[in-house]
């Protein structure tokens, strides 16, 4: 039955081709998959759950991007809601095909005559043709531009402290900035704080603002700014985050709309639309314990009006700094399942109306990042892990495919870019080139699973630490390193030296060591294909391409290993089903055996006690819970443990975490049964994503602590189209 004919249309299902009349119309492939399966069963509902599971079988879709595509599919049938004569909707049920469908024999299908075919034959290689050599030339156009082109960056800045969120001005003369200084004990330097603005043929710095002001954007006349400004709510003592804008030549500043965001600086990016009569941003936080979503939105500059564009994912963070393109028909965004597992997805816009389902354009989980579009429509954005990501330039071709091309040097931490147009026809970059070293540093307790004696630095380089994880001997130490290049898994003696690189998978940010019981196999994650699996590597030797065995099945997410205590099971994080959720694995045949889940409502990052009865993860909301790994039985931490780092259990009803107290980070150590925490050890910085770690002997503990956290804004005055 591949020919189906109902009114005065013709389905074929083997050429996915719907005619009219003997007129062929055209359909998006989603809209054909729905078609079909509508027609499948004529004059019977179809739930919306059977929708979704026939057409997106291995994605979460949001109810709303089905009746998008609905109405489109409507729209080319020439149908209406209100009077269908294909397409019923059954209220909160799902939808009906009215017409009756009538199964074509071969033996009607008209044969097109010679002349025709022919004709169509030279039509179609013309079309092939064209397609060659559009495509060989904007090959050979982008092999050309490497091959000649330079990465020639010189500074803008040069104080202590961070220097943050570039936006150059329309002509690409000046370059507004945000300072973030703190003072000796790791707390902000209100006196250094706001906005500065820098004109770069003088090199003068002026500053513009006082206040705790972050991410501004220009209007497209270069007339008015943008920026998100934080206040403190005096009855909670929480920073609140409101959007405001002020001329470009001085003024009052006016609060546009409060942005309903409660978290970390510097809060939601914001850029203006190219009519420069709206500003796209995001409200909600999503990355904080309890909050939902973060959505976007488009807020009128002179109203405040605000306009909803997207559903996000349900039990994600949420999705994040929107730009839309020059031709104002592309809307692009960062959509994070976390906040450090985001990825950049686009979406095709008619005005201020998305239109379709989002798709995703990047597949290396990063940070939150800021992406904009340059002047020829192209995208650009940061990329990688955190502390350690690159600038990336993505094209689109007629077709809706997409090339990326990493432009920054690997070396070099570029973040936030900004690019203006100067009247001679060069495209001016600015961005942030981070300085961040985060090392290994080692508590010292007075005892067994004891208090704090001493803390003092282990394992340092100029490079990037982070990730460790003692051997069972407690000999080594296994780390997810820089040093070397690429992310990659090292080994290094328990007195921090004799360090060794075990792995060399390139490119494919490796992280997340966990050793097995016999201390002779490590297993780690990496993303050679771009979404995250499991591997195992024999924990001596030198490293070779090979020398590492994929656990998980090929395609099969997974994440965060941690083995049990008897080496039987490897638990993991795997988001297989569209959703994070806990996973153990038989370590007994080749390739994982058997895999169970051991969450069914969300969770992430796993840690398992010493003995291997209890397991302490993150839920979708956040927060931290304990399981009792033989009843499954839970009991919540308190909120304030985790949020910058994950919580261990010592037993399974003790355990260290870290937590925040008057803006301060702390070593804590936490009772599971009593629920509180006594603070043990002041930390001035810490890693975003710190983790931490008992020795086997449990008298010492390992943090990852950030050595350095500077930043200054630098600037390529040409980067090659």
């Amino acid at each position: 039955m591949n020919l189906l004919e109902f009114g005065p249309f013709r389905l074929d299902l083997r050429e996915r081709t719907l005619s009219r009349a003997g007129e062929p119309l055209s359909l998006k492939p989603k809209e054909f998959d729905l078609l079909q399966v509508l027609v499948a069963k004529p004059g019977k509902l179809v739930t919306k759950e059977e929708i979704l599971a026939a057409v997106w079988p291995e994605t979460v879709v949001e109810e709303s991007n089905l009746s998008v595509h609905i109405s489109s599919l409507r729209r080319a049938l020439g149908d209406s809601a209100a009077e269908p004569v294909y397409i019923e909707t059954v209220p909160r049920s799902g939808y009906r095909f009215r017409a009756a469908v009538s199964e074509v024999a071969v033996s009607e299908v008209a044969v097109s005559p010679p002349a025709a075919n022919s004709r169509f034959r030279l039509v179609s290689f013309s079309a092939l043709f064209l397609a060659f050599i559009t495509g060989a030339g904007w090959w050979f156009t982008n092999r050309t531009e490497r091959r000649d082109s330079f990465w020639k960056a010189t500074p803008l800045t040069a104080s202590p402290g961070r220097e943050v969120g570039p936006a150059l001005s329309p002509d690409g003369s000046q370059v507004l900035y945000s300072v973030r200084a703190r003072t000796a004990d790791g707390k902000l330097d209100r006196s250094q704080m706001g906005l500065w603005l820098k004109n770069l043929a003088s090199g003068t710095d002026e500053r513009l603002t006082a206040d705790l002001d972050f991410n501004p954007a220009w209007s497209p006349d270069g007339r008015e700014i943008a920026f998100v400004r934080f206040v403190t709510n005096p009855k909670t003592d929480e920073d609140m985050a409101n959007l405001v804008v002020r001329s470009a030549f001085g003024g009052g500043d006016r609060v546009v709309r409060a942005l309903n965001y409660v978290g970390g600086l510097p809060g939601p990016g914001v850029q203006y639309t190219s009519d420069g009569q709206w500003i796209l941003t995001s409200l909600g936080t999503g990355l904080l314990s309890g909050t939902p979503p973060a959505y976007l939105v488009a807020i009128s500059v002179r109203t405040g009006e605000t306009r909803r564009l997207l559903e996000p994912l349900p039990g994600s963070s949420g999705d994040f700094n929107p730009a839309i393109s020059p031709g104002g028909d592309r809307l692009i965004f960062s959509r994070c399942l976390t906040g450090s597992a985001c990825d950049l997805y686009t979406a095709r816009v008619d005005g201020l109306r998305v239109e379709g389902r989002p798709a995703r354009v990047t597949d290396i989980p990063s940070d939150v990042f800021r992406p904009l579009f340059l002047p020829d429509n192209s995208v650009l954005c940061s990329l990688g892990p955190s502390d350690s990501q690159t600038l990336w330039r993505t094209t689109f071709d007629f077709w809706g495919g997409h090339h990326s091309e990493q432009i920054s040097p690997s070396e070099e931490d570029a973040v936030q870019p900004s690019v203006a147009r100067l009247p001679d026809g060069r495209w001016r970059l600015a961005y942030v080139r981070n300085m961040v070293d985060l090392n290994i540093w080692r508590v010292e307790l007075d005892g067994v699973d004891g208090k704090v004696i001493a803390s003092a630095p282990l394992i340092n380089s100029t490079r990037i630490e982070q990730n460790p994880a003692y051997s069972p001997d407690g000999s080594r130490i296994a780390v997810a390193s820089n040093r070397g290049g690429p992310w990659e898994i090292w080994t290094c003696a328990v007195t921090g030296l004799d360090c060794r690189q075990l792995t060399r998978m390139g490119p494919s940010f490796s992280q997340a060591p966990s050793w097995s019981p016999s201390g002779l196999t490590l297993a780690f994650d990496s993303r050679p294909k771009g979404q995250a699996q499991i591997f195992t590597v024999p924990a001596t030797g030198s490293p070779s391409s090979g020398t590492a065995t994929a656990f998980t099945p090929d395609g099969l997410a997974g994440e965060d290993p941690v083995w049990s205590g008897d080496g039987h099971w490897l638990y993991f994080t795997s988001n297989r089903t569209g959703r994070f959720e806990i996973y153990r694995a038989s370590t007994q045949r080749a390739f994982g055996g058997q895999v169970e889940p051991v969450t069914t409502t969300g969770g992430r990052l796993p840690r398992l006690s010493p003995a291997g009865d209890a397991l302490v993860y993150r839920g979708p909301d956040r927060k931290y819970s304990v399981m009792n790994l033989k009843d499954r039985t839970q009991v919540e931490l308190p909120s304030d443990l985790g949020l910058i780092g994950s919580p261990i259990l010592v037993s399974s009803t003790l355990g260290y975490a870290y937590r925040v107290v008057d803006r301060r980070p702390f070593l804590c150590r936490f009772s599971v049964a009593a629920g509180t925490a006594e603070n043990l050890l002041p930390l001035a910085t810490l890693s975003r994503y710190n983790t931490l770690v008992r020795s086997p002997n449990g008298r010492q503990l390992l943090f990852v602590k950030n050595d350095r956290d500077e930043a200054d804004l630098m600037v390529v005055d040409d980067i090659r189209r």
